[in-house]
C-alpha cells in the first residue's frame, strides 16, 4: 500500500481542529477522511512513527487493523502540519512532487513547503 500524503495531512489537520475538547480519538474519529480501517491504521502508524502524534495505547482490532488511543499532535507535528496547512501551499507542494512521480519523504515535503513559504514572504 502506498503513502497517501493527502490522507496524512488531513488527519493531522481533523486532530488540531478537534483537540483538546475531543479527548482520545480513535480510527472511528477518522472515518470521514477514509473508511478503510486498514488504510487509516496504517497512515496513523505513519504518522506515529514519524513521531507527529502522541498515542497513548494501541489496540488490535484484528490482523490487519490497529487502533489507537490518540491524545495530541506533538511539537515536530505542529511544525510539519505548519508547512503543509495552508491549502494553496500544499497544492504547490503537490505540484513541485509531481515533477518527479509524486513520491519524496516528509522531510523534502517540509523542505518545500518551507522554501515555498519563505518565497511567498519575499525572505
Amino acid at each position: 500500500m502506498k503513502r497517501d500524503l493527502d490522507l496524512l495531512r488531513a488527519i493531522l489537520i481533523k486532530i488540531e481542529f478537534l483537540e483538546p475538547s475531543y479527548g482520545i480519538m480513535r480510527l472511528h474519529t477518522f472515518h470521514e477522511l477514509c473508511d478503510d480501517d486498514v488504510v487509516l491504521s496504517l497512515h496513523i502508524q505513519l504518522l506515529r512513527d514519524a513521531g507527529f502524534i502522541e498515542v497513548t495505547d494501541s489496540l488490535y482490532a484484528d490482523d490487519m487493523v490497529q487502533d489507537f488511543l490518540i491524545s495530541r499532535i506533538t511539537f515536530a507535528g505542529y511544525d510539519y502540519l505548519d508547512t503543509v496547512r495552508n491549502e494553496s501551499i500544499w497544492n504547490e507542494i503537490k505540484q513541485k512532487i509531481s515533477t518527479i512521480g509524486g513520491s519524496v519523504s516528509i522531510d523534502v515535503i517540509k523542505s518545500i513547503g518551507v522554501a515555498i513559504v519563505k518565497q511567498h514572504l519575499g525572505i
